[in-house]
This record gives structure tokens, sequence and C-alpha cells, in this order.
């Protein structure tokens, strides 16, 4: 009699809980450090551009505010573009 497989069971090896906790939480701090470092990065440019611009510098921080907070709220549609017109498979 043939064993039969149930369904979605692929056979991969299942890594213990404390094992994906520990690789869950290093995948994300390096994703944080991915995406936080242009915000941080941001303070080293604020001098340059105040000066070449001949803005204040809370003008300047009021923009790159501006920027987070809307690329915040935009990523939803963001994601949904991408699902649309994103590549093919």
């Amino acid at each position: 009699m043939e064993s039969l497989t149930p369904v979605g069971d692929t056979g991969a090896v299942k890594a213990p809980p404390d094992t994906i906790r520990w690789l869950q939480l290093l995948l994300g701090l390096i994703a944080m450090m991915a995406i936080s470092s242009p915000q941080y990065i941001w303070t080293l440019f604020t001098g340059p551009l105040s000066e070449k611009l001949g803005t204040t510098l809370a003008e300047i921080q009021v923009t790159f505010s501006l920027l987070i907070v809307l690329q915040t709220f935009f990523s939803p549609f963001q994601a949904y573009l991408v699902d649309r017109f994103g590549r093919s498979s």
C-alpha cells in the first residue's frame, strides 16, 4: 500500500521554536539597519543643504519629516502598485 503525504507537506525539516525566534530577531535587526540608515545619515546633509539652498534648518527638517510621514502612509498604496504592475510570473 502506498503512503500518502498530507497536502502542503513539503518534507522540510522544522527548526526548534527558539532557533526561529533568534533568526527572526536577527533578520529584523538587519532590516531595521537597512531601512533606518537614510534617516540617520540625513543629519550629515542638513548643514550643507541649508547653506546651498539658503533655507533655515527648521525648513529642511520639516520637509524631511513630511517626507517620512507621507512615505509611511503611502506604503500600502505602493505595495498595491508593485503587486499590480510588478514583475510578471
